[in-house]
């Protein structure tokens, strides 16, 4: 029960022309290593994690655009209101951290991930 509804808070995004795209075939679901594509750039968002993977062909702008995107992403709003589980505070036991808000907390992750070198 808990891991269904804490994987249906994933969001993967695609660096697409200068843009984050969520991918609605991957939305939602568990993320699988076919998604990963050395000439692509991914945004896993995860709620207290979030992720930026590029592929060893990217190019440096890209990384750029992606990696800042990805902190806009970051520091902007997010919403768990429709979501069973909030991914920030799964047992609901903190009340300083809502369903919906505005950044993520001090102890969360960002974090930047390069093809073949993954932690």
């Amino acid at each position: 029960m808990y891991e269904a509804a804490i994987i249906e808070t994933n969001c993967i995004y695609r660096l697409v022309d200068d843009k984050l795209i969520p991918d609605d075939d991957h939305w939602g679901k568990m993320p699988k290593c076919t998604l990963l594509n050395s000439k692509e750039v991914l945004v896993f968002d995860f709620g207290s994690e979030v992720y930026v993977w590029h592929g060893k062909e990217v190019t440096l702008a890209q990384r750029k655009v992606a990696f800042q995107l990805a902190k806009h992403l970051w520091n902007g709003t997010f919403d768990y209101a429709n979501c069973d589980i909030n991914p920030l505070d799964p047992g609901e036991c903190n009340p300083l951290i809502p369903r919906k808000g505005q950044g993520r907390p001090d102890w969360a992750i960002f974090g930047r991930l390069t093809e073949h070198n993954e932690t």
